[in-house]
């Protein structure tokens, strides 16, 4: 579950089981659930993320498959990730749409414009005071749209 952007990542993601890797620039990126998973990883990045927001930072989480090694931290997760943070304005909190999915019901969002790949992206304007988290509608196997 990375969330990239911002400089006080470091220590709001170590403190909440996360993993952080400084990248070019002021970029960072921070995984949940590398070592292990508790099902929450995107509520928890999100919440961070809404945390650390300034006006000046630009902020995404993707949620996908990641790999956290001597090497680095790649992934689908990472590059929806970065995709989004290229696509964001100072002061954003972008999501992936599987982002919104697992955490549909606990945020405040609203669709905002997709990335220059389609990709479906919204903007996450906070924690909604008594959210309950809604489960993706699926049948027989195949979810949905929303």
């Amino acid at each position: 579950m990375p969330l990239a952007g911002s400089q006080n990542l470091f220590a709001e993601a170590q403190q909440h089981g996360g993993i952080v890797e400084p990248l070019i620039g002021d970029r960072a990126i921070a995984c949940f659930g590398t070592e292990t998973s508790f099902g929450d990883e995107p509520e928890r990045a999100l919440t961070i993320a809404l945390g650390i927001r300034s006006a000046r930072a630009r902020i995404a989480v993707g949620t996908g498959k990641v790999r956290a090694d001597a090497r680095g931290i790649a992934g689908s997760a990472v590059g929806s990730a970065s995709a989004l943070l290229d696509a964001a304005a100072p002061g954003d909190v972008l999501a992936d749409r599987e982002t919104y999915r697992r955490t549909r019901g606990l945020f405040e969002v609203d669709p905002a414009s997709a990335t220059p790949s389609g990709a479906e992206t919204y903007r996450v304007r906070g924690a909604r005071e008594r959210g309950f988290l809604v489960g993706p509608r699926e049948v027989l196997g195949r979810e949905t749209r929303t």
